[in-house]
């Protein structure tokens, strides 16, 4: 008899106690996500949505250059290159420099400064 009393109890106040249930895991859940991101890397929820994610703990603060393979500060790596901005910068002028001199170079034929316009300096001295 008291069994049936509590059955109808619980049946005629489901949808509040079910609603507290869900408030009271999401609570906890929530607590647990914190805690267990703060522990991993000291990141906490509210920072991955502001956009201020820490660095894990125990990641260097430097990275090695791919091409001249030296330690170098993070803020030296432009982001998701492997390559540090001086290589980047020197590998950027080397090709300007080639570029440069590629164009520099006349083409057999080609006209001479001080030939005519148009006409090759083979067929000016003539």
């Amino acid at each position: 008899m008291l069994e049936q009393r509590i059955a109808a109890v619980l049946e005629q106040h489901r949808p509040q106690l079910a609603e507290l249930v869900h408030q009271a895991v999401d609570r906890e859940l929530q607590a647990l996500v914190a805690a267990e991101l703060q522990r991993c890397n000291g990141t906490t929820p509210s920072a991955i949505r502001n956009g201020t994610r820490a660095r894990p703990s125990g990641q260097p603060d430097t990275r090695l250059c791919r091409t001249c393979g030296q330690a170098k500060p993070r803020d030296g790596f432009e982001a998701g290159r492997a390559v540090c901005r001086g290589c980047r910068r020197a590998q950027h002028r080397e090709r300007q420099r080639h570029h440069k001199e590629a164009t520099a170079a006349p083409f057999p034929g080609a006209a001479s400064p001080s030939s005519p316009a148009g006409i090759p300096a083979t067929l000016s001295s003539t």
